[in-house]
């Protein structure tokens, strides 16, 4: 990622378009050009390449058959908002102006058209925080967008933003969150800064702030906005970076400095209230399997590693016999119950079809998780995705196709043939093919 000297910022991938060799290992200034440590390819901020010395011999800098504009950096998609770069790495995403528009038109009554461009944050890195945690970036994101646990982990805030006060935020699928009216603390902290001019003045006291998924979280009061980058190191580790922005230049002159560092104080507090409360799911949920629908503790667990590196990747819990057998005892009692049976044709249909979407929506993600487990090419990885959400096509297909059938017996008789399920069975699944095999088993 790098500015140019009109402050023009570009994403590019880390790779000289020679040999494959990173370019840049750290962050810091660059004086006019990315210099490649192998061969000396250079590329201006712009990523053209600029420089090829001695391609074509000692002294020979230039040859016809390698047109410096045909090897550039390789740009990826981004776009800047909220002071943060986002970036589409397949380049199959809807324009960022389109995707960010629902948010755009819901703040409108508090940023209005200019409260973006009059976001400011200090110099030096003041106003800025940086948390790590114990924990999965998913489970920061889940605890953010609720206010359940307000009474019991924020005291303080509870005393001027309550729970009864807030209320809970979801649409265009994309963003979650939470709002309250009675945000309050200018009046709690004595903080006194200049506020958003087209604010509405009947909502002065409404905060909102909301989960731009994957991995970034946004808040805005009327007198300034914040916004958290969640950086995944590992599967049970992660860095928050926290950085407040206020309106205008007028808010960061020295006479409201005080105000300024009573906000972020008050901030400080908050997220590192929450630490205790994601540390405690991430060390709870590392020892208990999913049996019928609720989460069981396991005494025992186990590491799972990287087969490339060695490296633990995850800690799983082990399904003891106990485990085994309430989870058998709960798919018996899926059967006795009848309680897909008592489904329509058509309601199966549509249930394994859903269950089809929803392994495709994983396939990235899942894929590289395979990749990282299993030791296969990424593709591998996200095709057996693809291949097990045809499985669930495929029997969903047959939901409202399968029929009984009658023998003529003669006058009297009457004869039909129901297929219905034999009962529980058991999957035991090779290494190899894990989700694929899973699909094969569970979808009929």
């Amino acid at each position: 990622m790098m500015s140019d000297k009109d402050g023009v910022i570009r994403v590019f991938h880390n790779v000289c378009s020679h040999r494959g060799m990173v370019l840049v290992s750290e962050e810091g200034p660059i004086q006019g050009s990315v210099r490649c440590p192998y061969h000396s390819w250079t590329y201006d901020l712009a990523g053209n390449l600029k420089g090829t010395p001695h391609i074509g011999g000692v002294g020979v800098h230039k040859v016809d058959s390698l047109a410096c504009e045909n090897h550039g950096l390789t740009q990826v998609r981004s776009a800047v908002w909220f002071d943060i770069v986002f970036i589409n790495l397949d380049g199959k995403a809807d324009p960022f102006e389109k995707f960010i528009a629902p948010v755009l038109a819901r703040w409108q009554p508090f940023l209005g058209d200019t409260g973006y461009t009059r976001m400011r944050r200090e110099p030096d890195h003041h106003g800025s925080y940086t948390l790590k945690v114990a924990c999965n970036w998913k489970l920061a994101v889940e605890n953010y967008c609720e206010s359940y646990h307000l009474p019991w982990i924020h005291p303080s805030l509870n005393q001027y933003s309550r729970i009864q006060d807030h209320y809970h935020i979801m649409f265009a699928d994309e963003f979650a969150g939470q709002g309250t009216t009675v945000y309050n603390l200018a009046e709690t902290a004595g903080t006194k800064l200049p506020v958003f001019p087209e604010w509405n003045q009947d909502r002065m006291k409404e905060a909102e702030y909301l989960t731009v998924f994957p991995n970034v979280l946004l808040g805005i009061q009327a007198d300034h906005a914040f916004a958290i980058v969640l950086e995944p190191v590992a599967n049970d580790k992660t860095i928050e970076h926290l950085r407040l922005m206020y309106v205008g230049d007028e808010a960061l002159a020295p006479e409201y400095e005080a105000s300024r560092q009573a906000t972020l104080a008050a901030w400080k507090e908050v997220f590192c209230e929450d630490v205790l409360v994601v540390e405690g799911m991430q060390k709870g949920r590392a020892s208990q399997n999913l049996i019928n629908g609720q989460w069981v503790d396991s005494q025992e667990t186990i590491d799972v590693e990287n087969p490339a590196t060695g490296q633990t990747i995850g800690t799983i819990a082990s399904a003891l016999p106990a485990h085994v057998d309430a989870a058998v005892k709960a798919a018996r009692d899926c059967h006795d119950q009848r309680l897909m049976l008592s489904m329509s044709p058509y309601e199966r249909m549509q249930l394994l079809h859903r269950i089809a979407k929803q392994l495709r929506v994983e396939a990235k993600r899942g894929g590289m998780l395979l990749c990282l487990e299993n030791g296969k090419p990424l593709s591998q990885a996200e095709w057996e995705f693809e291949e097990a959400a045809r499985y669930f096509e495929y029997y969903a297909g047959m939901a409202d196709k399968l029929e009984g059938k009658s023998i003529p017996l003669g006058d009297g008789y009457v004869d039909f043939t129901e297929y219905e399920p034999f009962g529980v069975s058991a999957q035991i699944i090779p290494w190899n093919f894990p989700v694929s095999l899973v699909a094969r088993s569970l979808a009929p």
